[in-house]
Protein backbone atom coordinates (compact mmCIF):
# COMPACT_ATOMS: atom_id res chain seq x y z
CA UNK A 1 0.00 0.00 0.00
CA UNK A 2 2.89 2.39 0.75
CA UNK A 3 4.29 1.85 -2.75
CA UNK A 4 0.87 2.45 -4.28
CA UNK A 5 0.41 5.71 -2.36
CA UNK A 6 3.90 6.90 -3.30
CA UNK A 7 3.34 6.10 -6.97
CA UNK A 8 0.05 8.00 -6.88
CA UNK A 9 1.14 11.01 -4.81
CA UNK A 10 4.72 11.74 -5.86
CA UNK A 11 3.96 13.08 -9.41
CA UNK A 12 1.36 15.67 -8.30
CA UNK A 13 3.52 16.74 -5.35
CA UNK A 14 6.55 17.25 -7.61
CA UNK A 15 4.52 19.46 -9.95
CA UNK A 16 3.12 21.36 -6.98
CA UNK A 17 6.60 22.16 -5.69
CA UNK A 18 7.75 23.29 -9.14
CA UNK A 19 4.80 25.68 -9.53
CA UNK A 20 5.10 26.92 -5.94
CA UNK A 21 8.74 27.85 -6.56
CA UNK A 22 7.76 29.94 -9.59
CA UNK A 23 6.05 32.40 -7.24
CA UNK A 24 9.08 34.71 -7.07
CA UNK A 25 7.70 37.83 -5.41
CA UNK A 26 5.97 36.45 -2.34
CA UNK A 27 5.56 32.76 -1.46
CA UNK A 28 2.09 31.72 -0.36
CA UNK A 29 1.45 30.54 3.24
CA UNK A 30 1.80 26.77 3.60
CA UNK A 31 -1.40 26.37 5.68
CA UNK A 32 -3.39 27.82 2.77
CA UNK A 33 -1.58 25.59 0.26
CA UNK A 34 -2.29 22.50 2.38
CA UNK A 35 -5.94 23.50 2.76
CA UNK A 36 -6.34 24.01 -1.00
CA UNK A 37 -4.68 20.66 -1.73
CA UNK A 38 -6.96 18.82 0.71
CA UNK A 39 -10.14 20.54 -0.45
CA UNK A 40 -9.19 19.93 -4.07
CA UNK A 41 -8.78 16.26 -3.20
CA UNK A 42 -12.11 16.10 -1.39
CA UNK A 43 -13.84 17.72 -4.36
CA UNK A 44 -13.25 14.50 -6.32
CA UNK A 45 -15.99 12.81 -4.31
CA UNK A 46 -18.54 15.53 -5.07
CA UNK A 47 -17.53 15.46 -8.74
CA UNK A 48 -17.94 11.67 -8.87
CA UNK A 49 -21.48 11.87 -7.47
CA UNK A 50 -22.54 14.61 -9.89
CA UNK A 51 -20.91 12.89 -12.87
CA UNK A 52 -22.63 9.58 -12.13
CA UNK A 53 -26.05 11.22 -11.84
CA UNK A 54 -25.62 13.28 -15.03
CA UNK A 55 -24.16 10.35 -16.98
CA UNK A 56 -27.11 8.16 -15.95
CA UNK A 57 -29.56 10.83 -17.11
CA UNK A 58 -27.67 11.30 -20.37
CA UNK A 59 -27.58 7.57 -21.12
CA UNK A 60 -31.36 7.50 -20.93
CA UNK A 61 -31.73 10.06 -23.71
CA UNK A 62 -29.22 9.04 -26.41
CA UNK A 63 -26.96 6.30 -27.72
CA UNK A 64 -23.87 6.03 -25.44
CA UNK A 65 -21.77 5.05 -28.47
CA UNK A 66 -22.62 8.12 -30.51
CA UNK A 67 -20.18 10.97 -31.07
CA UNK A 68 -22.72 13.46 -29.72
CA UNK A 69 -23.06 11.51 -26.49
CA UNK A 70 -19.30 11.36 -26.05
CA UNK A 71 -18.92 15.09 -26.74
CA UNK A 72 -21.64 16.05 -24.24
CA UNK A 73 -20.33 13.58 -21.69
CA UNK A 74 -16.68 14.62 -21.81
CA UNK A 75 -17.08 18.36 -22.29
CA UNK A 76 -20.10 19.05 -20.08
CA UNK A 77 -20.61 16.13 -17.70
CA UNK A 78 -16.94 15.40 -16.95
CA UNK A 79 -15.19 18.64 -17.92
CA UNK A 80 -17.66 21.09 -16.45
CA UNK A 81 -18.29 19.03 -13.32
CA UNK A 82 -14.66 18.38 -12.43
CA UNK A 83 -13.42 21.88 -13.20
CA UNK A 84 -16.45 23.35 -11.45
CA UNK A 85 -15.76 21.34 -8.30
CA UNK A 86 -12.10 22.35 -8.35
CA UNK A 87 -13.15 25.98 -8.79
CA UNK A 88 -15.51 25.74 -5.83
CA UNK A 89 -12.70 24.43 -3.61
CA UNK A 90 -10.42 27.17 -4.97
CA UNK A 91 -12.79 30.07 -4.42
CA UNK A 92 -14.02 29.02 -0.98
CA UNK A 93 -10.45 28.86 0.30
CA UNK A 94 -8.67 31.73 -1.41
CA UNK A 95 -10.93 34.47 -2.76
CA UNK A 96 -11.06 36.50 0.45
CA UNK A 97 -7.74 35.35 1.88
CA UNK A 98 -5.41 38.29 2.72
CA UNK A 99 -2.47 36.50 1.06
CA UNK A 100 -4.20 36.75 -2.33
CA UNK A 101 -2.57 40.01 -3.41
CA UNK A 102 -0.68 39.11 -6.61
CA UNK A 103 -2.06 37.69 -9.84
CA UNK A 104 0.32 34.73 -9.93
CA UNK A 105 -1.03 33.74 -6.52
CA UNK A 106 -4.18 32.68 -8.35
CA UNK A 107 -2.18 30.28 -10.51
CA UNK A 108 -0.51 28.75 -7.45
CA UNK A 109 -3.87 28.35 -5.70
CA UNK A 110 -5.69 26.84 -8.66
CA UNK A 111 -2.86 24.46 -9.52
CA UNK A 112 -2.74 23.35 -5.87
CA UNK A 113 -6.47 22.55 -5.84
CA UNK A 114 -6.20 20.84 -9.23
CA UNK A 115 -3.28 18.68 -8.10
CA UNK A 116 -5.13 17.76 -4.90
CA UNK A 117 -7.95 16.57 -7.14
CA UNK A 118 -5.45 14.73 -9.36
CA UNK A 119 -3.79 13.08 -6.37
CA UNK A 120 -6.98 11.55 -5.00
CA UNK A 121 -8.12 10.53 -8.48
CA UNK A 122 -4.70 8.98 -9.07
CA UNK A 123 -4.87 6.97 -5.84
CA UNK A 124 -8.20 5.54 -6.99
CA UNK A 125 -6.81 4.57 -10.40
CA UNK A 126 -3.66 2.98 -9.02
CA UNK A 127 -5.54 1.01 -6.34
CA UNK A 128 -8.13 -0.26 -8.81
CA UNK A 129 -5.95 -0.82 -11.88
CA UNK A 130 -2.52 -1.44 -10.39
CA UNK A 131 0.90 0.18 -10.49
CA UNK A 132 1.19 -0.24 -14.25
CA UNK A 133 -1.08 2.78 -14.81
CA UNK A 134 1.05 5.06 -12.61
CA UNK A 135 3.77 5.92 -15.19
CA UNK A 136 1.20 6.59 -17.92
CA UNK A 137 -0.86 8.89 -15.68
CA UNK A 138 2.29 10.62 -14.42
CA UNK A 139 3.00 11.67 -18.02
CA UNK A 140 -0.56 12.49 -19.10
CA UNK A 141 -3.40 12.90 -16.60
CA UNK A 142 -1.43 14.50 -13.75
CA UNK A 143 0.23 17.17 -15.95
CA UNK A 144 -3.18 17.59 -17.61
CA UNK A 145 -4.85 18.57 -14.33
CA UNK A 146 -1.93 20.89 -13.59
CA UNK A 147 -2.31 22.57 -16.99
CA UNK A 148 -6.06 22.99 -16.55
CA UNK A 149 -5.25 24.63 -13.22
CA UNK A 150 -2.78 27.03 -14.82
CA UNK A 151 -5.43 28.45 -17.13
CA UNK A 152 -8.06 28.44 -14.41
CA UNK A 153 -5.68 30.46 -12.26
CA UNK A 154 -4.89 33.01 -14.94
CA UNK A 155 -8.54 33.96 -15.40
CA UNK A 156 -9.23 33.67 -11.68
CA UNK A 157 -6.47 36.20 -11.02
CA UNK A 158 -7.92 38.53 -13.64
CA UNK A 159 -11.31 38.24 -11.95
CA UNK A 160 -9.74 39.23 -8.63
CA UNK A 161 -8.09 42.24 -10.29
CA UNK A 162 -11.43 43.32 -11.74
CA UNK A 163 -13.05 43.04 -8.31
CA UNK A 164 -10.41 45.35 -6.86
CA UNK A 165 -11.01 47.80 -9.73
CA UNK A 166 -14.79 47.67 -9.23
CA UNK A 167 -15.38 46.23 -12.72
CA UNK A 168 -18.20 43.82 -11.89
CA UNK A 169 -19.10 42.85 -15.45
CA UNK A 170 -15.51 41.96 -16.30
CA UNK A 171 -15.15 40.15 -12.99
CA UNK A 172 -18.10 37.90 -13.82
CA UNK A 173 -16.74 37.31 -17.31
CA UNK A 174 -13.34 36.23 -16.02
CA UNK A 175 -14.89 34.02 -13.35
CA UNK A 176 -16.85 32.29 -16.08
CA UNK A 177 -13.72 31.90 -18.20
CA UNK A 178 -11.83 30.46 -15.23
CA UNK A 179 -14.14 27.44 -15.44
CA UNK A 180 -15.01 27.50 -19.15
CA UNK A 181 -11.46 27.46 -20.55
CA UNK A 182 -10.26 24.55 -18.38
CA UNK A 183 -13.50 22.75 -19.22
CA UNK A 184 -12.72 23.00 -22.95
CA UNK A 185 -9.14 21.80 -22.46
CA UNK A 186 -10.28 18.98 -20.18
CA UNK A 187 -13.16 17.94 -22.40
CA UNK A 188 -11.01 17.73 -25.52
CA UNK A 189 -8.37 15.77 -23.59
CA UNK A 190 -10.90 13.15 -22.46
CA UNK A 191 -12.67 13.06 -25.82
CA UNK A 192 -9.42 12.22 -27.62
CA UNK A 193 -8.03 9.93 -24.91
CA UNK A 194 -11.09 7.67 -24.93
CA UNK A 195 -11.46 7.46 -28.70
CA UNK A 196 -10.81 4.09 -30.35
CA UNK A 197 -9.73 5.75 -33.57
CA UNK A 198 -6.04 5.57 -34.46
CA UNK A 199 -6.35 9.04 -35.97
CA UNK A 200 -7.69 10.45 -32.71
CA UNK A 201 -4.89 8.70 -30.83
CA UNK A 202 -2.41 10.67 -32.92
CA UNK A 203 -4.41 13.84 -32.33
CA UNK A 204 -4.29 13.11 -28.60
CA UNK A 205 -0.51 12.68 -28.68
CA UNK A 206 -0.05 15.92 -30.59
CA UNK A 207 -2.48 17.68 -28.26
CA UNK A 208 -0.53 16.57 -25.16
CA UNK A 209 2.81 17.70 -26.59
CA UNK A 210 1.44 21.06 -27.78
CA UNK A 211 -0.40 21.67 -24.51
CA UNK A 212 2.72 20.92 -22.48
CA UNK A 213 4.87 23.31 -24.54
CA UNK A 214 2.33 26.15 -24.51
CA UNK A 215 1.59 25.75 -20.81
CA UNK A 216 5.24 25.77 -19.77
CA UNK A 217 5.75 28.97 -21.74
CA UNK A 218 2.54 30.48 -20.35
CA UNK A 219 3.27 29.81 -16.68
CA UNK A 220 6.79 31.18 -17.00
CA UNK A 221 5.36 34.32 -18.61
CA UNK A 222 2.71 34.65 -15.89
CA UNK A 223 5.46 34.34 -13.27
CA UNK A 224 7.74 36.93 -14.94
CA UNK A 225 4.91 39.43 -15.45
CA UNK A 226 3.41 39.03 -11.97
CA UNK A 227 1.80 42.12 -10.51
CA UNK A 228 -0.59 43.20 -7.78
CA UNK A 229 -4.23 42.27 -8.30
Amino acid sequence: MDIILMAALVPPLILLVLVYRLDKIEREPLPLIIKLFILGGLSTFLAAIIENVLAYMLEGTMDPNSTLFRAINYFLVVGWTEEGCKHMALKRSSWKHPAFDYRFDAVVYSVTAALGFAAVENISYVINLGLTVAPYRALTAIPGHCIFGIYMGYYYGMAKHCERMGERVKQSRYQFLSIFMPMLLHGFYDFCATSRSSTMSLVFLGYIVLLDILSIRAIRRFSRNDRLV
